[in-house]
């Protein structure tokens, strides 16, 4: 993470200072009321990587929360939301992994409301070469 603010900070001296700002974020925060999140009614995209420091039960949660997992395989529409879980990820090396995350961040902001599909919005990308694959159980 320090190798990425040093290359693209406007001051790289000042990686100390966030730093200390995001330790302070981290360790205060609470999270979020869940009634806060389930108002929120426009499609979301939840990305995460399968060895993040996010446990993916959370994430799933936060996927549900936003309207998605509708345990229907489709059959009654897709959700609006999605879940996409990119594998050998950190939460820190999700950045660098733009082979996986462009495919699933582009089109996103583009996509119609969903209709009636074959899938149910949950999105488990397969591994790269020479990594093991991911998978969340229902």
């Amino acid at each position: 993470m320090e190798q990425g603010y040093l290359q693209l900070a406007p001051d790289p001296k000042h990686w100390p200072v966030f730093v200390q700002k995001m330790t302070r974020a981290l360790v205060g925060f609470k999270g979020w009321p869940e009634s806060d999140i389930r108002s929120i009614k426009a499609p979301a995209l939840v990305v995460f990587g399968d060895n993040d420091v996010v446990i993916p039960e959370f994430e799933v949660k936060m996927f549900r929360l936003l309207g998605g997992d509708k345990a229907s395989g489709g059959v009654t529409g897709s959700p609006a939301s999605q879940l996409a879980v990119l594998p050998n990820t950190t939460h820190f090396t999700i950045l660098q992994r733009a082979d996986a995350l462009l495919p699933i961040v582009t089109p996103f902001p583009d996509a119609p409301m969903p209709s009636l599909r074959l899938h149910s919005g949950l999105l488990v990308l397969p591994a790269p070469a020479g990594s093991s694959s991911c998978r969340i159980p229902r």
